[in-house]
Parts: structure tokens; C-alpha cells; sequence
């Protein structure tokens, strides 16, 4: 959606709404209803308006698509469930004050809900800015001039980051010396005894060993791994990594950065056992979204594979199917 598709079909009320949406990676949802549900890569994306309705109108809610439609077709699904996120908590801050419903963002709403903030939050309306400009630049009802020249016209603190990893965080921090090398011995242990497979265990390693987004480990495939013979007899190996932040969805395999491999973990990627590579044909075969074209497009990891077993890691833990280390909480995702 354009800016310049938008403006002609400006109405009083409801908006002229596009029969379909295509994400920016490629995920197709009706922008008409009430709930927006679909997959981006491995994550499950769901925005739900009814969320909104107690705390604003139905013309503000509908309005709101448009916006967030051109969010969805231009930046990460996970932009827009965050950006909805925090129009909610606006739309409760204000609604719950004012005891009615939203009917337009304007200035004055504004400077409400800043002094409501502390100075540690200001990052929430901060991650509104931009979506209430592009709302206001769409030509669409719901957001004021005024609105948007009091957001060029504040400096609003952004979200710490790097707290965790600074403070050596005992929860959300990143392992300790002796805390990785119980990781490994444990992964190498349980490995040795058969307690676990072979994928798993390579996924594990490449966790520890490269930290790069489940996207990139589900794009794999069996042509990334190239064996090098060195001048002096030794092997060397190397990963070619799919790039996803510098890429399009549909560029995302032609973007790359090589990635030095442990000799030990690369001999099992170049050289993986017969049974393990026909359990990867068959389960890349089964996943509709695959298209094999020759063995070298086979996937070292399938796509469904992968996101099962990447669904339970943190910087505190690292998880497969199997077992799982970590301090006593809930399993979160693989965040690398």
C-alpha cells in the first residue's frame, strides 16, 4: 500500500480497506476483520481489535488499519504487534482518564498521557511516533496536525538496552565462564551416551557457536557448508549464514556471511550419516513451503524442524526437545 493509494479513498468513518494484504514476508491475511492471524517465519503474529473497542471507536479502530496495514506490507510482523501493543496502552491510559472512548490523537491527548509516564517509559510513546506521523502523512481521520507537531516537537527517551549483559544479570544475563562449559559438557555427555540425536545436537553447537536468528538457522541448506583444504593439510570449515536484517524476504538466500565452523561440529555437517540425511529429505519433502530442486537444496535443518526445536531457548538456557539447562523458569524462545 502507498501513501498515494491511500489519499484518494479518504472517507468520513470506515476506510476503503484492500481485499488481502501481503506481509512483508510474504504472509496473506483479510485486513477486514476483527483479528489479524497469521505466520511470519517462525512466529505466530496475532492482532486482535477487539482488544480496542472498550477504549476507543469503531471509526478510530478502523482507522487504524490503514496505518498498520502499511506497516505490515513494509517492516517485520513483529513491528506491528508491537506498535498495537502500545496503541493499546495509550487507548486504556486515556480512555480510564477521560472515562470515554477515543475518538482522535490530539495534542492534548498527548501531553496527557507523556505525564503519565515515567521517565524509564517514555519509550512507549516514543514507538508510537513514527506510526502516528504515517497515520497523519496517509490522509486519514484519527490524527491530528497539532498531534504531530507536538511529536517533532518533544525528545522522548528510548528503551535501556544492554542492562542484562552490562550488569552480568544472574536471570537475563549471558552465561558465565563456568556456566557455558557446563552447557558444553553436558551437550557433549549427553551426545556420547545417545541421549539425544544427531540434529539436535548440531543445532545446539551452532547456537553456542554462531548465536544467529532461528530464521537463519531454518534457511539453511546442505550447499552452506563448504570443506576447505588448507596448504598445510588441515581441513577447515565454513557456513555460509543467510542475512535477514539487510535483505528482503525474497533476497533473504541472497545475502551471506561466511561463518568459521569448530573442525569437530563441521566434520558432522559436511559429512552427515546416510540415515540422518534421508530423515532430512523426508521431512523437508513433507513441508509444503520447500521446494527441492536438487540434493544441494535439501536443508540441513527443515523449516518445521527447526522451529520445534527452537522454541525453548534463552540467553540463560539452551533447549531441545530432550532436556533443557537453565535456572528454574518457564522455557522461553531461542533469542539469538
Amino acid at each position: 500500500m502507498t501513501e498515494e493509494a491511500v489519499l484518494p479513498s479518504r472517507l468520513s468513518g470506515y476506510q476503503k480497506l484492500p481485499p488481502t494484504v501481503s506481509t512483508l514476508s510474504g504472509a496473506v491475511f483479510d485486513p477486514s476483520g476483527k483479528r489479524w492471524a497469521f505466520h511470519d517465519g517462525l512466529s505466530a503474529i496475532c492482532v486482535n481489535f477487539n482488544r480496542l473497542s472498550e477504549y476507543a471507536t469503531e471509526e478510530f479502530v478502523e482507522a487504524a488499519k490503514v496505518p498498520l496495514i502499511w506497516y505490515a506490507e513494509n517492516t517485520e510482523a513483529s513491528t506491528v504487534a508491537a506498535i498495537f501493543d502500545n496503541l493499546r496502552v495509550l487507548l486504556v491510559s486515556i480512555a480510564t482518564a477521560r472515562e470515554r472512548l477515543v475518538d482522535e490523537i490530539d495534542a492534548p491527548l498527548l501531553i496527557t498521557y507523556r505525564a503519565s509516564l515515567s521517565s524509564d517509559k517514555e519509550w512507549k510513546l516514543g514507538g508510537l511516533r513514527a506510526f502516528f506521523k504515517k497515520w497523519y502523512r496517509l490522509g486519514v481521520p484519527g490524527v491530528t496536525g497539532d498531534a504531530v507537531r507536538f511529536l517533532n516537537s518533544i525528545r522522548l527517551k528510548g528503551v535501556r538496552k544492554g542492562t542484562a549483559v552490562l550488569t552480568m544479570d544472574p536471570l537475563k544475563g549471558p552465561l558465565t565462564d563456568v556456566e557455558r562449559s557446563a552447557v558444553h559438557a553436558a551437550l557433549n555427555d549427553a551426545f556420547a551416551v545417545g541421549q539425544i540425536p544427531l540434529d539436535d545436537y548440531l543445532l545446539a553447537w551452532l547456537c553456542l557457536l554462531l548465536g544467529q536468528r532461528n530464521i537463519q538457522f531454518a534457511m539453511l541448506k546442505v550447499c552452506d557448508i563448504s570443506e576447505i583444504d588448507k596448504s598445510d593439510g588441515r581441513k577447515e570449515y565454513v557456513l555460509r549464514v543467510p542475512r535477514v536484517k539487510q535483505a528482503t524476504a525474497e533476497a533473504r538466500r541472497e545475502q551471506f556471511k561466511d561463518r568459521l565452523i569448530t573442525p569437530s561440529i563441521g566434520k558432522l555437517w559436511a559429512c552427515p550419516p546416510a540415515a540422518y540425511a534421508m530423515k532430512l529429505v523426508i521431512q523437508s519433502s513433507a513441508s509444503s513451503s520447500l521446494h527441492i530442486r536438487s540434493e544441494n537444496d535439501i536443508p540441513e535443518l527443515s523449516a518445521v524442524d527447526c522451529c520445534c526445536k527452537t522454541h525453548a531457548h534463552t540467553r540463560r538456557s539452551i533447549a531441545v526437545p530432550v532436556f533443557w539447562w537453565g535456572r528454574p523458569q518457564k522455557p522461553p524462545l531461542f533469542s539469538a
